[in-house]
């Protein structure tokens, strides 16, 4: 990574107030935004890494957070595997700053809506933006934390544009960065329907009305349980998860990819079948 990308990232976690005022400033208007981030940005090359050019579908705060699946997903999809986008360049967090940088540029999105709470589906950018300038000055914090609104508005903006590398390495990727969010569950909607033959829209519906699950599924398969990301239990699972009458909200989920990881020691489910491996998930006790 170059310096200039590390110094972007640098400023919220030292805390620098004034770095965050200028970031927070800068946001509410798309050229002063596209000159601060820039001003860090020393690889000419920047911007030919991927052409986004061809996404050219402008987008409300809503959709930007969440891409429809019917209409979006298949653009984007389309947009960067007609440049032989790989799973390696996902795991790129410069390649995420290049794509929504090219967003703001191109008006597809504004960089306000990288400010939204995530944990409040009627907050906008633009308003979370403006309450965290006043901050600066009030010291108001984040309600239940213990962090200064400024700072937390501040690393959401970053988070959405390149995801919080340091502290959940590729975990940050696809649980932060909305256009990552998007590509990686058309990516893994694919990959499961060519290994199994289950219909890939299903399984992209899935991912898109679970997001909980998804963010549960990203955080085992990036580190805490990597044998989820084995895809012969990857894909029973998905099996299961289209077939089965169970109701699966979030505490099941979080259960039943637990119970694979302790029944796979003895097992050895990675060299068992999707098929094989669905039965055994369907015969666990939760």
């Amino acid at each position: 990574m170059n310096e200039g990308f590390e110094n972007l990232r640098r400023f919220t976690k030292t805390k620098d107030k004034d770095k965050c005022k200028e970031l927070l400033e800068a946001a509410l208007d798309k050229e002063t935004f596209i000159k601060f981030i820039e001003s860090y940005i020393n690889d000419d090359k920047f911007y030919e890494n991927i052409n986004f050019s061809t996404f050219n579908e402008r987008l409300s705060e809503g959709e930007f957070r969440q891409l429809n699946h019917k209409h979006h997903l298949p653009i984007l999809w389309d947009t960067l595997n007609s440049q032989n986008f790989t799973e390696y360049d996902a795991l790129n967090p410069e390649m995420w700053l290049s794509i929504t940088m090219q967003a703001i540029k191109n008006d597809i999105i504004k960089p306000s809506y990288l400010a939204y709470d995530s944990k409040d589906d009627k907050g906008e950018g633009y308003q979370e933006i403006k309450e965290a300038i006043e901050s600066l000055t009030d010291e108001s914090m984040v309600k239940g934390k213990n962090i200064p609104f400024w700072l937390h508005t501040s690393r959401a903006i970053l988070r959405r544009m390149f995801g919080a590398i340091q502290e959940r390495g590729q975990k940050g990727i696809f649980q932060d960065v909305p256009f990552a969010i998007a590509w990686r569950k058309i990516y893994l909607a694919k990959n499961i329907s060519n290994n199994t033959g289950l219909n890939e829209d299903d399984i992209i519906k899935y991912l898109v009305s679970n997001p909980t699950n998804y963010n549960d599924l990203v955080e085992k398969m990036g580190g805490k349980l990597t044998i989820i990301a084995d895809k012969n239990i990857r894909d029973g699972l998905f099996q299961y998860l289209l077939d089965t009458k169970v109701q699966i909200d979030t505490n099941y989920f979080k259960e039943i990819t637990k119970r694979i990881g302790i029944e796979s020691t003895w097992r050895g489910m990675g060299v068992l079948s999707p098929e094989d491996n669905k039965e055994i998930i369907g015969k666990l006790k939760i």
